[in-house]
């Protein structure tokens, strides 16, 4: 509806002032009124039925022509749609911040449950982290674990873990795989590494190895690939690893990888039995 009509619908003037239009707008509403008591006491009613839809849209828009079009019934349904909806989103948000909450407090409650179970558990008498781009069926852990059980009987509990790694040719630019690496480092305290060479220079950085003392069994590095050495900062060379890979220890047990290198943890309080199974090897 444009305005010239929304004027002829209301039948003022278009100068006619917001007086003159109320008070028209309010005589429709009184002959609309007295139709309807026609109609209820079975009078005949003027065959010019009143359209107060339309006059109210007309009066809507010559009242504020700048704006949209809305009925009263529907500003009230509006509103009550808006109450609505507010404590509908109000109410969801409520429920997802309980769902969240509740998500923390039972992972918190399962890590702790989880973490007194450990405590629980006997402490390893040889704790191994194999980690590296290795090919191991899981499976094939508890063989192994038994095969050093059987070499170092004094050991009862043996344990390995196993974190499939591939870091890829330049461990500096592969930025996007270190958290689940130091996430891996942080969450296992093994006394002996079994790392392949590029984990091996990674976890070197990172001062995670001692020194491995092979006593007499340590031949010249120039003639031997099987000893790996590095330097820290200020320190003079020494040997950190030792590929492990034709060690009769994992004869029956496929690694997928020529280098095995083996390296003891430097915060590990049983740096004496790693040293022990690197000179078996």
């Amino acid at each position: 509806m444009d305005l010239k009509t929304a004027y002829k619908i209301m039948g003022i003037p278009e100068d006619a002032s917001i007086d003159q239009l109320e008070k028209q707008y309010m005589l429709w509403i009184r002959k609309e009124k007295a139709q309807q008591d026609q109609r209820q006491e079975g009078a005949q009613a003027d065959n010019n039925s009143i359209d107060m839809d339309k006059i109210t849209e007309a009066y809507y828009l010559i009242k504020n022509p700048d704006s949209d079009f809305t009925r009263p019934e529907e500003e009230e349904t509006n509103e009550r749609i808006g109450f609505l909806n507010f404590y509908k989103y109000h109410l969801i948000g409520l429920l997802l911040f309980i769902s969240i909450v509740g998500y923390f407090v039972y992972n918190f409650i399962d890590h702790r449950a989880e973490e007194a179970a450990k405590a629980n558990l006997p402490t390893p008498d040889f704790e191994v982290l194999i980690m590296g781009n290795f090919d191991i069926h899981l499976e094939n852990i508890p063989l192994l674990e038994d095969r050093i059980k059987k070499e170092f009987p004094e050991w009862k509990n043996v344990k390995i873990n196993y974190e499939q790694s591939s870091v890829g040719d330049d461990i500096q630019i592969d930025f996007a795989k270190r958290p689940a690496l130091l996430m891996t480092l942080r969450e296992n305290t093994p006394d002996l590494y079994l790392v392949d060479a590029e984990h091996f220079d990674i976890l070197f950085d990172y001062e995670l190895f001692a020194p491995i003392n092979m006593g007499d069994e340590l031949t010249e590095k120039e003639d031997n690939d099987t000893f790996w050495y590095n330097q820290l900062d200020g320190e003079s060379e020494q040997l950190y690893g030792v590929d492990m890979a034709d060690s009769a220890i994992f004869s029956a047990f496929e690694f997928g990888n020529d280098e095995v290198i083996a390296a003891i943890r430097d915060a590990s309080p049983k740096q004496e039995n790693a040293q022990e199974f690197i000179k078996q090897r």
